[in-house]
């Protein structure tokens, strides 16, 4: 995947920068800070969700395996990944390369199980160790 850098920091700051220009007259300097750290957060939400539809992409393809792989994902961040196939469905194990990505991972936990699932059609457990 080439196509993987699509959450780009300039994009979210134009767009979340275009709407406070009112406030700036009152504060100046102030409205733009805020529309700074808007916009960084606004970015940081765009990028995590594309990584994990990217996470979620890679392990539905791992999902008919069996085994221990390594994902690289755009930040350059690795996750291991254990598959792992029972009678009760599909386990994966994630173990995350940084503190950052094992926090996104574990507040999306449920919310990727359940698209999981839905995709591979079987019972699914996720697991950030």
């Amino acid at each position: 995947g080439g196509e993987c850098g699509v959450g780009l920091a300039p994009v979210g700051a134009r767009q979340q920068g275009g709407g406070q220009g009112g406030q700036e007259g009152e504060q100046p300097g102030g409205g733009e800070a805020a529309a700074a750290e808007a916009a960084e957060a606004a970015t940081a939400a765009s990028g995590a969700a594309t990584e994990l539809d990217q996470i979620e992409q890679e392990l539905v393809d791992l999902g008919a395996d069996d085994g221990l792989f390594e994902l690289l994902l755009p930040s350059q961040q690795t996750l291991a990944v254990l598959v792992s196939h029972s009678n009760n469905g599909v386990s994966f194990m994630l173990t995350p390369s940084d503190a950052a990505l094992k926090k996104q991972l574990d507040g999306h936990r449920m919310e990727l199980e359940r698209r999981l699932a839905q995709r591979i059609g079987r019972t699914t457990r996720l697991t950030v160790l």
